[in-house]
């Protein structure tokens, strides 16, 4: 049942699948993070899931050491596509069992298709499949920053390009005592990834060492046309 949890705040207890579907009621101007606590396990049955809209709030899930299993969602074509299309950050914990199978467009993750901030993952044991056309990983389609403590992650990844082991595109990414291993389908481009398929950081750093390399005359930050031929930006 939903209940105010503290002002801006809002907790929520799952005990099946369609207790989920509460998020879609909630005020996200009133309410900016919500708490989904999980009181059993769960199992979608893999029935066909509409994604979970949570742009403007962020969402913290309390596994309580409960199965999350048989996730399915089919979105094709379509862009932000997981368990939630996207959130402004996003938490998840102690989930011994986690599967699914997700499929879109682009922006495509088992748990978030597009996370605006920080993306936290621990202890979590992860195996399913997701499936786009770009910017595709086993669990998040894009964030900014990536955690997975104490996590094993495998999944098995399909997309044109930019598609990583736990996420499609974000600007960095920590892991601690925690194995990513993914098995790749049809994938055509070169950003590919074990952990991500692009890390932002990683390549800002490689792009100023090419062109202090090739061009020292240039000043450290390269102009914006350097970043597109460079490839930093895409």
């Amino acid at each position: 049942m939903k209940k105010k949890w503290n002002y801006g705040e809002v907790l929520i207890h799952v005990k099946s699948a369609e207790d989920l579907n509460k998020l879609r009621g909630i005020n996200q101007e009133l309410y900016k993070r919500v708490f989904i606590i999980i009181d059993k396990d769960l199992d979608f049955g893999l029935s066909k899931f509409e994604p979970i809209d949570a742009s403007n709030m962020d969402v913290i899930i309390r596994g309580n050491n409960h199965m999350i299993t048989n996730i399915f969602v089919k979105k094709e074509n379509e862009m932000e596509v997981g368990l939630f299309s996207k959130t402004k950050n996003f938490q998840i914990f102690d989930v011994p069992c986690l599967t699914g199978f997700v499929k879109g467009g682009s922006c495509v993750g088992a748990l978030v298709g597009s996370v605006d901030g920080d993306a936290l993952v621990s202890n979590v044991k992860f195996n399913g499949f997701a499936y786009g056309e770009s910017h595709c990983g086993a669990l998040f389609g894009t964030t900014e920053r990536l955690t997975i403590c104490s996590s094993d992650i495998l999944g098995r990844v399909g997309a044109r390009d930019v598609v990583g082991g736990a996420v499609g595109m974000c600007d960095e990414v920590k892991m601690v005592d925690s194995t990513v291993l993914p098995l790749f389908d049809d994938v055509e481009g070169k950003l590919k990834g074990k952990v991500a398929g692009f890390v932002s950081k990683d390549r800002e750093k490689e792009t100023l060492r090419m062109l202090v390399d090739t061009l020292p005359y240039l000043e450290q930050k390269p102009t914006i046309e350097e970043e597109y031929i460079f490839g930093l930006r895409r």
